[in-house]
């Protein structure tokens, strides 16, 4: 666990705020050229403030030592975007991030394996900000939240993936460079994914 103030300087150290991008899930801590998203050159951006007591909260998601609570928690906590890489998606973690919609918080995933589990989820999330994309035999694993933390591994965003006696590697990543990292190798393959129908 990192110390009370650990977490609250990495990311000061870079920004107290965010840009990001509605519409392809990049962000920076520096501010868009013209407003435009250098990845997908939309408009359609936005950038929001970071605080201590905003980080704080995610500090909650260290007190749990099982990786499920972990990453429950810190779904729960978003309150602007998440960015998930998962070969495949079951009923729980999708219901958990579409809970998380509102007019605020955007969804961009990316699966590996298209099925009817996968249409099925698809039409009860009904959300136009909530976007879920295909890309064929996608095999990274990452969950990206609000550009202050990532989760990284071999873990799927299943249930059995996330469970203490899965035999699978999950790490929380917290260095504000290398969760933007992630988010960039997450957007190499979300620009290439294809729409479901």
């Amino acid at each position: 666990m990192l110390g009370d103030n650990d977490f609250i300087k990495e990311v000061f150290e870079y920004s107290e705020e965010i840009y990001y991008c509605k519409d392809c899930g990049y962000y920076d801590f520096h501010s868009f050229k013209r407003e435009k998203c250098p990845n997908c050159y939309s408009k359609n951006t936005t950038f929001f403030l970071i605080d201590a007591d905003y980080i704080k909260e995610f500090e909650d998601a260290y007190i749990y030592i099982e990786d499920f609570k972990r990453i429950s928690k810190a779904i729960e906590i978003a309150k602007n975007f998440i960015n998930v890489g998962t070969y495949v998606l079951d009923d729980y973690f999708a219901a958990e991030l579409k809970n998380k919609y509102n007019d605020i918080i955007n969804v961009h995933v990316i699966i590996g394996q298209k099925g009817k589990d996968l249409i099925r989820i698809i039409k009860s999330i009904n959300t136009f900000k909530f976007f879920i994309k295909y890309y064929p035999e996608f095999h990274l694993k990452l969950i990206v939240i609000d550009g202050i933390l990532a989760f990284k591994g071999s873990a799927n965003l299943t249930v059995n993936g996330w469970k203490e006696d899965a035999i699978e590697l999950r790490e929380m990543v917290t260095i504000p460079e290398e969760v933007r990292e992630l988010n960039n190798k997450f957007l190499t393959y979300y620009r290439f994914a294809r729409e479901i129908e």
